[in-house]
């Protein structure tokens, strides 16, 4: 080996050993740099890790192990626990740092966090939000942001009884962007995907009721949300001695629903903006129970046209679709007697133009057995920009066995009915206050038995005086209708709109018995 030989390689040696020198020092002064960082952390923030691998040659950072602790500034309980098996920043540019003055990161990466929060009601939102006036130096920008096996609870700080938990929770975003631009508007970064999975979800909604979610899986474009249910935590016995005034005891599954081609985000950067071209919803068991021996509600009901309205954002769902569901309605009007009940089975629904930014109307069509298997078809339109509420409701109903009414006649009225309507029919024309309604109706051999006190035997002599004013059957000819009509029913703007439907729809029955039962 030649001497120029021999000092080359002794110069690249020196160089070498110069420069695992300067990055051993550089690495060495990096984690002291983090060690300092997290000495002089607020006293209400508080960061632990078993170990730290700094790598100044690659621009990456790893903790293992971290726990993050942040108490309340003047309380010092605490708010939030974030435990991690490790936290990853991958490949930090330096080049773009010094020369472009931006931070540009591959990778951060959260592995197995668990996150402890302690909700406190008496905050209010606000005091979560930040300054919108914040100021970054540096562009920011990250190819991927991922959270990996997640898992969260949170507390209510007062009671330590649990809002919220989820696990399994897997979340990234692709292609984020942060600067100053983005930091002005509502949303304060921007990302080219995301992708979003989480199972076994429970929310307390409120005081009375949960939301549970087996699994919900989520893209930029497409959600996907399996084993639904909204249940109330009481009895319907217990929920009743609880409530002051009557609230619904509901319980809600839906084996999945599905959003197709959504869009979200700000428009004009203030108001949020969310669409969607279609909404499946399969499998809707919605199990509804109404104690009327608790105090009515006085609060007003709007329809859903003002809902819809007055929402604080912006929905235009251009589908939406339920299928193979049901129905199930309670209503307990007498102490000693169960509660009467409707059913809806087989029910198919179709809805268009779902949402307040459309010109075009509502338009819903529902297809369902009504109790055991009268078939019902539904024509519902309304327009939502319509301040007077404007709506039209037209219904098909096929045979239907009188009998089949009494489960909710019998405890709730305390009578029975016989007979049958073989087909009916009736158009309500109505708006937030009144409504009209014409109605036909061909039937055979209808009676109304009114029970005695022990709602078991007939009162004949009752019974005998209210089927007097009652037509036994339409007309003597099968295909002959009775004909009924309304005007001016008024709506008790503290129930609902389906409240409304019946009052219009038992206006129109009533004429067409006891009226003339001939066409106007």
């Amino acid at each position: 080996m030649s001497k120029k030989t021999k000092k080359t390689l002794a110069i690249v040696g020196i160089i070498a050993v110069v420069l695992i020198i300067c990055f051993l020092i550089a690495n060495y002064f990096a984690k002291q740099k983090l060690e300092s960082m997290v000495a002089n952390l607020p006293e209400n923030i508080q960061l632990q890790y078993e170990a730290a691998d700094i790598s100044v040659l690659s621009g990456s950072v790893t903790l293992e192990k971290p726990l993050l602790s942040i108490k309340g500034k003047t309380t010092q309980s605490t708010n939030a626990k974030i435990k991690l098996e490790s936290f990853t920043i991958e490949d930090l540019s330096y080049w773009d740092l010094i020369f472009n003055a931006n931070i540009n990161l591959d990778r951060i990466v959260l592995n197995a966090p668990e996150i402890t929060y302690f909700h406190n009601k008496l905050i209010k939102n606000e005091a979560y939000k930040g300054s919108g006036n914040a100021k970054l130096k540096q562009d920011v920008n990250v190819k991927s942001f991922e959270i990996l096996n997640a898992s969260i609870e949170v507390f209510d700080q007062a009671s330590d009884s649990l809002i919220f938990k989820t696990n399994n929770l897997e979340f990234k975003l692709e292609g984020i962007s942060v600067n100053a631009e983005t930091l002005a508007s509502k949303l304060p970064l921007e990302f080219k995907d995301l992708t979003f999975s989480t199972k076994n979800l429970k929310f307390q909604t409120n005081e009375f009721d949960d939301l549970y979610v087996d699994s919900i899986s989520v893209t930029k474009t497409h959600s996907k949300f399996s084993g639904v249910a909204i249940k109330t935590k009481y009895s319907k016995s217990e929920l009743s001695q609880r409530i002051k005034k009557e609230r619904d005891h509901f319980d809600v599954t839906i084996a999945s629903a599905e959003v197709f081609e959504q869009d979200a985000g700000f428009h004009g950067d203030s108001i949020f903006d969310f669409r969607s071209k279609k909404v499946l919803i399969n499998g809707l068991k919605l199990n509804v129970y109404r104690d009327k021996l608790v105090a009515d509600d006085p609060t007003r009901k709007d329809l859903y046209s003002k809902m819809l309205r007055e929402l604080k954002f912006n929905l235009a769902l251009d589908e939406l679709l339920i299928e193979e569901s049901s129905i199930l309605y309670e209503e307990k009007v007498k102490q000693d007697k169960p509660a009467g009940e409707l059913q809806f089975g087989q029910l198919e629904a179709s809805m268009l133009n779902v949402g307040n930014t459309y010109e075009a109307p509502v338009e819903i069509e529902i297809s369902t057995n009504f109790m055991k298997s009268t078939p019902l078809k539904v024509n519902w339109d309304f327009d939502v920009q319509d301040v007077n509420d404007h709506f039209i409701f037209k219904a098909d109903l096929g045979l239907l066995k009188a009998e089949d009414l009494n489960p909710f006649m019998t405890p709730n009225l305390n009578i029975t009915l016989d007979g049958e309507l073989n087909k009916t029919f009736f158009t309500i024309d109505a708006n937030a206050n009144t409504g009209s309604i014409d109605l036909k109706t061909d039937y055979a051999q209808f009676d109304i038995n009114i029970l005695k006190g022990d709602g078991k035997d007939k009162n004949k002599l009752l019974s005998g005086i209210v089927n007097l004013f009652v037509a036994k059957t339409s007309q003597k000819k099968e295909d002959d209708y009775r004909y009924g009509n309304a005007e001016n029913v008024e709506r008790d703007k503290t129930k609902s709109v389906f409240n409304f439907v019946w009052l219009n729809a038992k206006s129109g029955l009533l004429s067409a018995m006891t009226g003339g039962g001939k066409k106007e």
